[in-house]
């Protein structure tokens, strides 16, 4: 039997935004991304891999 991963995110959209936003406003206050979503994601109590991610695709997306 064939497994597969659940590639369904646990958070809503608006959540994952909400979070990159953090990133985004803060990212200047702190030395480098990784020191950024380390302390940021326990604020909303995500990962910091998944913030990380979020903030690379939101600027995937963005063209940046």
């Amino acid at each position: 039997m064939e497994r597969r991963k659940n590639t369904t995110s646990p958070y809503p959209a608006e959540f994952r935004t909400w979070a990159v936003q953090m990133v985004v406003e803060n990212l200047g206050s702190y030395g480098s991304l990784t020191a950024a979503v380390t302390d940021i994601a326990g604020k909303p109590g995500c990962s910091p891999d998944s913030l990380r991610a979020w903030y690379k695709q939101a600027q995937r997306e963005a063209g940046s």
